[in-house]
């Protein structure tokens, strides 16, 4: 049994046929004789939210059952689904859309394997989304503590909270939680460190995908999108 941290659906599923792959073509010997040898994966996507005390449970359990699908469709398959909600699932598909290494690859830089490789290399990032909120000047000190008292009787999340209030837009909270996801300046020092990318121009392409992705905050037509 496999956890992976912050996975998206598609590199989930990405994942799980690399070990499908990698198991079909591992040479097995029994007495100096081959063994074919295949395996059937089953794997479930999830958002957790913010009160969810049996998703330990419903995660082993979907994850169980995705795998008995495999093999009752065929076996040597992977078989993924998915339990976050429409929204959950339309937010993080915007939000995946938003990261650094994406915006790399749209740009025809990195191919997939090379990027993969790299953000292997990258310690996930632990700051919270309000601390990043107010970094970006989506929020004030004074909205993010409207947030977090409203948070204490509700069991949405922050950013759900504030775009329900009014002081965040979907595309913000979309490009807060890819930052908070991957880190932008640390994957262009990650790039720079193995040699694929020189200072001048990771400072550049920076530059270029903050412009590009990051929004505007709210009120503020005349702001420039900066780190």
């Amino acid at each position: 049994m496999f956890l992976l941290v912050q996975p998206t659906e598609k590199g989930l599923a990405l994942v799980a046929e690399r070990i499908r792959s990698r198991i079909e073509t591992e040479e097995i010997l029994f007495e100096g004789t081959p063994v074919p040898v295949t395996a059937s994966l089953g794997a479930v996507f999830s958002i957790p939210g913010r009160k969810d005390p049996n998703l330990e449970k419903r995660l082993v359990s979907e994850a169980d059952e995705s795998m008995y699908e495999s093999k009752q469709s065929g076996r040597n398959r992977v078989t993924i689904r998915s339990i976050a909600s429409p929204s959950d699932r339309s937010l993080a598909q915007h939000s995946a859309s938003l990261r650094f290494s994406q915006w790399l690859m749209d740009q025809n830089l990195f191919d997939q394997t090379t990027m993969s490789n790299v953000i292997s290399s990258c310690t996930p990032c632990h700051r919270k989304f309000g601390e990043l909120a107010q970094q970006y000047r989506y929020l004030s000190a004074k909205q993010l503590d409207l947030v977090l008292q409203e948070q204490v009787s509700s069991p949405k999340r922050c950013g759900e909270i504030a775009v329900q209030m009014g002081l965040l837009e979907e595309s913000h909270l979309a490009f807060l939680l890819a930052v908070q996801q991957e880190d932008p300046d640390q994957l262009a020092g990650k790039l720079v460190n193995r040699g694929l990318l020189e200072q001048g121009i990771a400072t550049e392409l920076l530059h270029q995908f903050y412009t590009a992705a990051m929004p505007m905050p709210l009120g503020d037509p005349k702001a420039v999108a900066t780190a």
